[in-house]
């Protein structure tokens, strides 16, 4: 079985950073578990920090149409329900790994750490408040983008699609951006949408049995702990289970 997934930094990232490498991400334990159960299976993430159902369209050619996945995960939803309250190319230029740029980069991130990074998350919270819905993607451009992308995965290689629901941002992420749960909410309900009018599509709930409340499972508000990441992954290869049995006897 061949999966790729599409997604941004909450596939690969663990909040807090990992004390040990049983820290895994849940692609990390899918992919062990998956290659266990069955020999030659490949698990290959096309995710990229801070990356937004914009940026799958770049990805798609690598993820899908050369790879030819039996599944596709989709994770997103998360970034794009923050508000557009700063640009994030900068924040890009903060988290690149360009070679030539890291002497710089140091220099800025020490500035925006001490002046301008406290000016921005308070702007971000008045910003939220005062213009609630707008959105780095609109809940109409995230159904056209998802649409789209559905549309070119079943004409290119009629995979099985799975959608990754983003979770609740807990109080503190709520406390920054006020009325991010509520931004969230409308793009949830967006991708359930979307996914009734694709039968070859299924839609996983990252909230179904949660172990722990969202502001244990994101500390951050955005990124998963490993206890969250093993939730998902319990929930992702069950999910995976389902579609293999729908595969055969085309399963790979």
């Amino acid at each position: 079985m061949i999966v790729s997934v599409l997604g941004s930094s909450v596939t690969f990232w663990v909040s807090p950073s990992r004390e040990s490498r049983d820290d895994a991400t849940y692609l990390e334990l899918v992919r062990a578990e998956l290659q266990a159960r069955i020999p030659g299976s490949q698990v290959q993430s096309f995710a990229i920090w801070n990356g937004t159902i914009l940026d799958a369209q770049r990805e798609y050619r690598s993820a899908v149409q050369r790879l030819s996945p039996d599944v596709l995960v989709l994770h997103y939803g998360a970034a794009e329900a923050f508000p557009r309250a700063y640009p994030l190319r900068w924040l890009w230029y903060l988290h690149g790994d360009r070679t030539d740029e890291r002497l710089l980069r140091s220099r800025v991130r020490t500035l925006a750490d001490r002046g301008i990074w406290p000016l921005l998350r308070r702007w971000q919270r008045v910003f939220s408040v005062c213009l609630p819905r707008i959105m780095l993607v609109s809940p109409r451009r995230f159904e056209r983008e998802l649409r789209s992308l559905l549309d070119k995965a079943q004409r290119d290689t009629r995979c099985r699609v799975i959608m990754i629901e983003p979770m609740d941002p807990g109080e503190r992420l709520e406390h920054w951006v006020p009325g991010h749960s509520a931004r969230i909410e409308a793009l949830r309900a967006v991708t359930r949408k979307v996914a009734a009018d694709y039968p070859a599509t299924a839609v996983l709930d990252p909230r179904t049995a949660a172990p722990e409340p969202p502001s244990s499972l994101l500390p951050d508000g955005l990124h998963l702990s490993p206890t969250g990441h093993a939730h998902i992954a319990e929930l992702l290869l069950h999910a995976l289970d389902l579609e293999r049995a729908a595969l055969i006897p085309d399963v790979r």
